[in-house]
C-alpha cells in the first residue's frame, strides 16, 4: 500500500441505483490526475448503452449534497478519483432534460449577484448547502424504505410510482410519418404509467389519451399492484404499504389517494399505509431511470401502430432490462372506476 494512500469514510453517500441496487460503499482513495476530474471524460470513455444515469446535474453539486465525513483529505478533487474508479459506468444526465429546482435556481442567483460582497455571499452558500443536505436527506428516506422492501424477513412494501412522457409514445409510428406531407397530422399520445413495488414486480399501464391521467388512475394502477402482490403470496394484512410519488396533486398527493389509503388500513385490508413525496426538482429517481432506459429501448422500433405493438415493445424491454424485481408485466386499462364515488359509499367493508 502506497504511503501516499488517503482513506475516505463516507457515510450513507453514493447510494446510486447501479443494477437497480442501493450501493452504500467504503472507498478506498488513492493519488489522483487532475485530468480524470472532468465530467467529460465519463461521457467519452463510457458506451452510451452501458451507462446508468443518475439524476440531474454536474459533479460540484453532487458533492455538496453530500453528507460524510473526512479522514485525512485535502481536496475535493479526490472524490472525482472514486467516481471514476467504482462507477465509471455513472453519468449525470444533461441539465436540459429536467425541470431545475425552483429554490436552487434562486440560490445560485443570489450567489452570482453576492460577488462583491463576501458575508452574505457566504451566508447564501450556507442556505444553498442546507437545501441541498436537506434534499439528500430526503432520498436516504427512500433509499432505507426501498432496502426494507426488498428484505423478504421485513414486513415492508415501497412501491415507486410515475408517469411518461407522452410525447415518446405518438401513434402510429413509422418512416413514412418522417414525410412532409404526414407534418400536419395530429398524432394521438399514449398514457405510460408504471409502479415498482420493490423486491416484487414492476408493472407498466398503458392507457388512451382520452383516458384522464388523474387520481383514479393511479389508484387503479396501486389496485393492481396489491393484487398482484397478494396472488404472490405476500400477506396484506401484516404489511406496511408506503407509496413513493411524484410531486404533483394530479395523480397521488390528494385527498382521493388518502381516502383510498385510509380505507384500506380501516378495513384491515393492509396494516398501516404512508404517502411520501420528494422535493419537488429534486425528485428524479429510480423509476425515471427505467423510464431513461426504456425511451432509448423504443428508439429501435420504427413501426408501433397501436397499443398492443407498444405492448409488446415494452414486455421485450422489462424482459432484457437488468432489474431486481423478477415478475415484470404490462396491462392495458381503457377505464377507471370513480373511486371518489366508491369511497364515498363505503367500498370496503372491514375483515373479520
Amino acid at each position: 500500500m502506497s504511503g501516499c494512500t488517503h482513506f475516505l469514510w463516507f457515510h450513507d453517500i453514493i447510494k446510486v441505483s447501479y443494477q437497480c441496487f442501493s450501493v452504500q460503499c467504503v472507498c478506498l482513495m488513492m493519488t489522483y490526475s487532475r485530468s480524470l476530474w472532468s465530467c467529460s471524460y465519463l461521457q467519452d470513455t463510457i458506451p452510451f448503452f452501458l451507462r446508468f444515469w443518475y439524476y440531474p446535474g454536474v459533479m460540484s453539486k453532487f458533492c455538496c449534497s453530500l453528507y460524510f465525513q473526512i479522514l485525512l483529505i485535502q481536496t475535493r478533487q479526490q472524490i472525482g478519483e472514486v467516481w471514476l474508479s467504482e462507477f465509471s459506468c455513472m453519468a449525470f444526465r444533461q441539465r436540459s432534460q429536467h425541470h431545475q429546482c425552483g429554490t436552487c435556481m434562486r440560490h445560485r442567483a443570489l450567489i452570482r449577484a453576492l460577488g462583491g460582497h463576501s458575508a452574505a455571499r457566504a451566508a447564501q452558500q450556507k442556505l444553498y448547502h442546507t437545501h441541498l443536505r436537506h434534499q439528500y436527506c430526503d432520498r436516504l428516506v427512500y433509499w432505507k424504505m426501498r432496502a426494507d422492501s426488498r428484505d423478504s424477513f421485513v414486513p415492508v412494501v415501497t412501491m415507486v410510482t410515475d408517469g411518461m412522457d407522452q410525447s415518446k409514445f405518438c401513434l402510429p409510428r413509422h418512416e413514412a410519418m418522417r414525410s412532409k406531407d404526414f407534418g400536419s397530422f395530429i398524432r394521438p399520445k399514449l398514457h405510460i404509467s408504471a409502479i415498482i413495488a420493490h423486491g416484487w414486480h414492476v408493472i407498466f399501464q398503458i392507457s388512451p389519451p382520452d383516458l384522464p391521467k388523474d387520481s383514479n388512475a393511479s389508484i387503479e394502477l396501486i389496485s393492481h399492484s396489491l393484487t398482484v402482490l397478494q396472488k404472490q403470496g405476500a400477506n396484506l394484512r401484516d404489511l406496511h404499504v408506503n407509496i413513493q410519488s411524484d410531486n404533483t396533486c394530479r395523480e397521488c398527493k390528494n385527498s382521493p389517494m388518502i381516502r383510498y389509503l385510509s380505507s384500506l388500513v380501516s378495513s384491515r385490508t393492509i396494516r398501516s399505509a404512508a404517502l411520501n413525496c420528494l422535493r419537488s426538482g429534486h425528485s428524479h429517481e429510480d423509476i425515471d431511470q427505467v423510464f431513461g432506459q426504456l425511451a432509448t429501448f423504443m428508439l429501435r422500433s420504427k413501426d408501433l401502430q397501436d397499443p398492443t405493438d407498444v405492448k409488446r415493445c415494452i414486455q421485450a424491454f422489462l424482459d432484457k432490462a437488468k432489474l431486481f424485481e423478477k415478475e415484470r408485466r404490462v396491462v392495458i386499462i381503457d377505464q377507471t372506476r370513480d373511486w371518489k364515488l366508491d369511497l364515498m359509499f363505503g367500498m370496503f367493508e372491514p375483515i373479520v
